[in-house]
């Protein structure tokens, strides 16, 4: 399955999916598992493709760390798909320590950033960062796919 095919059957199903129904937990870890998954089918297809367009990576999570270094968003979901995979995590310095900051709940007034969430605080999967803070997975799950959208439009995927 090339990238395109897995963006278009698998990506855009599972973050529809969470779109309609935000506070399923399962939902959730599907979109931001897709959308990790994501990179690295877009990094196999420039191996294959274009070489010089991996950023100098030497594997797909090495690819996933330079394409974190530039889209903050993509960074966070890497971190949230790595803390659902290894449910704690012990290296580098993720956003997150690990799969249990990732909860369905209600977020009241000022404990989201504006513009994140659905009116009304009603039950959202959010995730806590370790500054204490919450996102919502949703809002994540959308930018970063938009920085791969971006990604896949420049290299002509």
């Amino acid at each position: 399955m090339d990238a395109r095919v897995f963006h278009d059957q698998v990506v855009l199903p599972n973050v529809a999916d969470l779109n309609a129904d935000y506070g399923d937990l399962r939902r959730a870890m599907n979109a931001v598992l897709s959308v990790d998954a994501l990179a690295a089918h877009i990094f196999d297809w420039c191996r294959r493709h274009v070489p010089s367009a991996t950023l100098a990576a030497r594997d797909d999570s090495n690819f996933r760390e330079l394409l974190a270094q530039q889209n903050a968003d993509f960074g966070l979901l890497r971190d949230i798909a790595k803390a659902l995979k290894h449910v704690t995590l012990t290296r580098g310095q993720p956003q997150v320590r690990g799969a249990a900051m990732v909860a369905s709940q209600s977020l009241g007034w000022g404990e989201m950033r504006w513009g994140e969430g659905r009116w009304g605080s009603p039950l959202q999967v959010v995730v806590e960062l370790n500054d204490g803070s919450f996102r919502v997975v949703e809002a994540v799950v959308a930018a970063a796919l938009a920085f791969l959208q971006a990604e896949m439009a420049r290299l002509g995927i």
